[in-house]
């Protein structure tokens, strides 16, 4: 299937209510606990200091059926969704600030609202631009902004645009513009890559936590061309370490069997990330309820490090045959954080 090109499209708002979630989000969960060590799949040798020695605990239960808000297929991504605190960029590398999407502006076959469902659709085809050096791939992805509409705060380090840790000293805490966080997501992965080298092959990143230069959290749907189901892991990168990867259904390997308990392309499933100081937990949700989840403690030398959310289609294929895409259709997002206490 070809990748049309980009074409603007702006549809009419009447209103639009805007305005940052702020809660205390706390987490339970429930079922036996069992032990799991995350796996490396890096070449490069894993180095655990004192501060990451943890024991992550993997926990399975059945909690509430997802959900999310009446969708409106004639209307545009930021009448259905909250998006005055998020940019986006597009697959050719161009950002889009949050007035532009509070407009009710489009990218036709990379960015819009499914006419079918109402949801919130990101296609980034496998030949795209990077923002960076430091990336490989091309992505059409949203980026947490808790300034907003206010251009004012910068755009990165240790201000009212990103949030850190509890965990931070006591001045980055009353600096930042949030603490802690939790994002949660309801989705499905509608389409993957089939070709190129075996380590690409039909991966996606669909959620993270994003830091300074590193990741705490990056979250992958995987599906492989022989396989019927997909499966969901996520990677924890230790600062200024190395990726630690955590599956949490089916396998990440290049010739993985098919999951039983796996995810279908165009399935609906949902994540939540939560982070209070430096415990961190991903818990990855069917439709009807049922979660595993994962709990780790993430590296100490993140007290000092300041963090933004990430959503979206991160394909993390770059060698495949150009006609191909990833693609992620989003039913539910919201991210939520806590705020400095001055009394």
């Amino acid at each position: 299937m070809s990748h049309p090109a980009q074409h603007l499209v702006r549809r009419g708002i009447c209103s639009l209510t805007t305005g940052l979630i702020i809660s205390l989000v706390t987490i339970s969960g429930c079922g036996v606990k069992t032990e799991k060590i995350g796996t490396q799949t890096s070449n490069k040798p894993l180095t655990i200091s004192a501060d990451s020695a943890n024991t992550p605990i993997t926990s399975r239960g059945i909690g509430p059926a997802l959900t999310h808000a009446t969708l409106d297929p004639q209307k545009p991504p930021a009448i259905n969704f909250a998006l005055t605190n998020w940019k986006i960029t597009l697959p050719d590398a161009t950002e889009y600030l949050p007035d532009w999407l509070t407009a009710g502006n489009e990218v036709a076959n990379t960015f819009y609202t499914s006419p079918q469902t109402g949801a919130m659709v990101f296609n980034c085809p496998t030949h795209g631009s990077t923002t960076s050096s430091a990336t490989k791939y091309s992505r059409t992805e949203l980026r947490e902004m808790l300034r907003g509409l206010n251009t004012r705060p910068s755009t990165k380090g240790i201000g009212r645009n990103n949030w850190v840790l509890s965990t931070a000293p006591h001045q980055n805490q009353v600096s930042a513009g949030g603490i802690d966080g939790t994002l949660e997501a309801v989705l499905s992965v509608d389409y993957v890559s089939q070709t190129g080298p075996a380590h690409m092959i039909g991966r996606v990143i669909v959620g993270q936590i994003h830091g300074e230069d590193d990741e705490p959290v990056r979250i992958y749907y995987r599906k492989l061309p022989h396989n019927t189901k997909g499966s969901v892991y996520f990677a924890s990168e230790h600062p200024g370490g190395e990726d630690v990867f955590y599956p949490m259904i089916g396998s990440s390997s290049n010739s993985a069997a098919d999951p039983e308990d796996g995810i279908a392309l165009g399935e609906k499933w949902g994540y939540r990330i939560h982070i209070e100081g430096r415990q961190l937990s991903v818990r990855i949700i069917r439709e009807d309820g049922r979660y595993v989840e994962q709990s780790l403690t993430i590296g100490e030398a993140y007290n000092n490090d300041w963090f933004y959310f990430k959503a979206g289609v991160y394909n993390q294929n770059n060698d495949g045959n150009p006609d191909e895409y990833a693609q992620a259709s989003f039913f539910k997002l919201k991210a939520t954080h806590k705020q400095y206490n001055k009394q």
